[in-house]
């Protein structure tokens, strides 16, 4: 199923962006997103945990996974990935409820330093607007555990 065919742009009232910068190079950065052993380990905010069913590394690849929550509940996840440009940028549609794109870029700072650009592109603006309240502080999470997760890479 293909949510959308290409890159979305970047609309602001459609977007909720986080950035931060790691003190790792930027291939233990990569392969923190894209190795589904490390991914697995610290994908979704804290207290969840996850189960990867299939995990395609290329353009029209699935990736599918199930999110364990900290309330025993379990929310499946499938996407498609629909741009990879290793050490640059990953891309992939959100099917499952609610729908959006994502896109991660990365860039080299330093030898030793990666800046992380994580981006959820909703269809609507009105998505966006329901989801910012939360998964602004979510992301977050979602990025202090990749920091942890690259502390052992």
């Amino acid at each position: 199923m293909h949510l959308i065919p290409a890159l979305l742009p970047n609309v602001a009232t459609k977007t909720i962006k986080t950035t931060r910068i790691f003190t790792k190079p930027i291939d233990k950065v990569y392969k923190a997103w894209t190795d589904p052993r490390h991914l697995g380990n610290w994908w979704g905010p804290r207290g969840f945990t996850n189960s990867i069913e299939v995990f395609d590394l290329k353009p029209g690849g699935e990736w599918k996974f199930t999110m364990h929550g900290p309330d025993g509940k379990s929310y499946l996840n499938e996407c498609e990935f629909v741009h990879i440009a290793p050490y640059d940028r990953i891309a992939w549609n959100h099917h499952s409820h609610p729908r959006f794109q994502v896109q991660v870029d990365l860039e080299e700072i330093t030898p030793e330093k990666t800046l992380v650009q994580y981006q959820m592109i909703f269809l609507d603006e009105s998505t966006c607007s329901s989801m910012r309240s939360f998964v602004t502080e979510k992301n977050e999470e979602n990025l202090d555990k990749l920091e942890a997760e690259l502390a052992m890479i």
